[in-house]
């Protein structure tokens, strides 16, 4: 990377980013608290001389002073643990996930409240930081060591399965499902549907996301040079682009069938765009210091609500006034990642970090079922750092509403009932030859899946069974 880009890590901006995902939403004291660090790397290269883990117990106490009552909060640290045991490197747009237990005391105060915060010892830059309040249910039963992760045994593969890289990153399909879009870092490739023919493809530089724009010949993609692209569909051309946009463009996603769409930032920024001008209509959420950037973006069938999933939130938008209709910080639908909303605009379904899925009320946010994925096993394999996997999870309803289709960090894909979020059917991943890097349904039969080594297959579902129609 050049100087601009050292300066920028320097400060903080551009460089890695720090997660924290609780697999244990709520817990009782006595139990573990089980879930893992995300460290996120930016774009350079960066050493990394550890992770630092504090559990925090904070409390507040009342005097009255001169007549008036004085609230003071103390804290105190329960536990610290560091993660891993030795440096490591951080690649360039890389995914590190560190796996870690933390026991909480059966003696602790029902008056407060706890906290886990985690700093990353990364040399020359500013060291990135996050944290994860903690839910206690004084109430519940401890459920002893172990019983409280959702993981399996851990799985030793031979090799690495596969590079970063070698996705595609995301799956897109046209709006008669005739053809799709695969999106690779450098390159847009488009396929017939029907029968796996390759029509064309195109190249463009360090794209992160692309959709079909509102006029179906023409594609909107984003980079990390900062900017909203508007491409020919056929050949590639860029037929006009925004001005930079102060931070790597992360998602983007059309608006209904009207000329709108909505993009997102890694510094936090949401926002309504007009198709092709790429002028900002309206500002949903803007930049902020904490680097609470969209993970999840999703829009409701009418096209006017906008659904975010953050950090410390899922929020609701109206799409035209940028209000916020509801917010939701209650876990498990904070920390959220990729979302999907279901096709009668009744459901959000949000990833949760590493570990399931959780429905939420899409009228007012309140929260409905939860899905823990089945099955899964921790991945581990020569020269990996902690427990890392590319590809989050991407829920993704059928076009009736009534399946989910949930691929798995370790790379299996599971079936579930799109209200009840009970399991229907389990597909591993050695069926698929390869991890799952994004889901398309093309009718309420057929699933496209995008994997690793830069393939794609067309499945069709029978009861109970999965039977393969195209691999490319």
């Amino acid at each position: 990377m050049g100087l601009f880009s050292k300066i920028k890590a320097g400060i903080g901006i551009g460089g890695a980013k720090l997660e924290i995902g609780i697999d244990t939403p709520v817990i009782a004291p006595g139990d573990e608290i089980r879930g893992r660090i995300i460290l996120r790397g930016g774009d350079l290269e960066q050493q990394c001389n550890g992770i630092e883990l504090m559990l925090f117990q904070k409390w507040w106490t009342t005097e009255i002073h001169e007549g008036h009552e004085e609230r003071t909060g103390h804290q105190e640290i329960l536990d610290t643990i560091h993660i891993p045991d030795s440096v490591f490197t951080i690649a360039e747009n890389s995914v590190h996930e560190f796996p870690f237990t933390i026991p909480l005391r059966a003696d602790i105060s029902p008056e407060s409240e706890f906290e886990l915060g985690a700093s990353a010892d990364i040399p020359g830059a500013i060291d990135p930081k996050a944290s994860a309040d903690v839910s206690v249910d004084f109430n519940a039963e401890p459920r002893g060591p172990g019983l409280t992760s959702v993981q399996g045994e851990r799985e030793e593969l031979p090799e690495r399965p596969y590079d970063n890289d070698s996705g595609p990153d995301a799956v897109h399909l046209t709006a008669d499902k005739k053809s799709c879009m695969l999106l690779f870092r450098d390159q847009v490739e488009f396929f017939d549907t029907t029968n796996g023919d390759y029509q064309h493809s195109w190249e463009a530089k360090d794209l992160l996301c692309a959709c079909i724009a509102p006029d179906p010949d023409q594609v909107l993609t984003g980079n990390m040079d900062e900017l909203i692209m508007v491409h020919d569909r056929l050949n590639g051309e860029i037929l006009t682009q925004s001005e930079p946009l102060g931070d790597y463009i992360r998602m983007i996603q059309p608006l209904g069938a009207d000329s709108r769409f909505v993009a997102t930032n890694d510094s936090g920024l949401v926002a309504i765009f007009d198709h092709p001008s790429l002028e900002q209509i309206v500002i949903l959420k803007d930049e902020d210091d904490e680097m609470n950037e969209a993970r999840g973006l999703g829009v409701s069938p009418d096209g006017r609500r906008v659904f975010v999933s953050m950090m410390e939130s899922t929020a609701c938008y109206d799409a035209y006034s940028g209000e916020v209709l509801w917010e939701q910080y209650d876990m498990p639908a904070s920390n959220g990642a990729h979302l999907d909303v279901s096709p009668d605009g009744r459901w959000v379904a949000v990833t949760l970090s590493g570990w399931g899925i959780c429905w939420l009320d899409a009228a007012n946010g309140e929260i409905g079922p939860v899905f823990e994925f089945i099955g899964p096993k921790d991945v581990h394999w020569p020269g990996m750092i902690g427990d890392a996997t590319f590809w989050e999870a991407k829920p993704k309803f059928s076009p009736d509403g009534q399946r989910l289709a949930v691929n798995t960090p370790v790379g299996n894909l599971n079936i579930v009932d799109g209200s009840t979020a009970e399991l229907i059917w389990e597909f591993e991943r050695s069926k698929g030859m390869s991890w799952i890097s994004d889901i398309a349904w093309l009718d309420n039969n057929r699933i496209l899946l995008g994997h690793t080594h830069k393939r794609f297959t067309i499945w069709t579902l029978e009861p109970l069974q999965w039977e393969i129609d195209t691999v490319l």
